[in-house]
This record gives C-alpha cells, structure tokens and sequence, in this order.
C-alpha cells in the first residue's frame, strides 16, 4: 500500500512538471487536461492537500 501510494506520488509530481512545462509552452488545453486529470487522483488518493503547492502553481500558469 505505501509503496503504491508512493508510485502514484511520484506520478502526480512528475505530471504536474509536465503541465508546468507544457504551461510555459503555451500547449494550454493540454496542460489543462493534464492537471485535470492529476487533481483528480490525487483528490482521491487524499494526496491533493499534500501537493498544493504544486498544483497552485500550476493553476496560475494555465489561467494567466
């Protein structure tokens, strides 16, 4: 179980470097696609609280 959540973490912080990039490329739709699908497993795994930060940053590139 702990390993399985520690694979799906490293997913969700690589991924969200990818939407970053993808963000500062100006590919947005993908990069929204991407963070939507992110936030959605990590809301239900309970690991959004703890990658916040990530996905804040995240947001501000897609919206502005």
């Amino acid at each position: 179980m702990a390993e399985e959540l520690q694979e799906l973490a490293k997913s969700i912080v690589m991924g969200l470097r990818q939407a970053e990039e993808l963000a500062r490329q100006g590919k947005i739709d993908e990069a929204k696609k991407l963070y939507r699908d992110l936030k959605k497993k990590a809301l239900e795994k309970g690991l959004y609280r703890g990658f916040v930060g990530l996905f804040r940053k995240v947001e501000r590139l897609i919206s502005g």
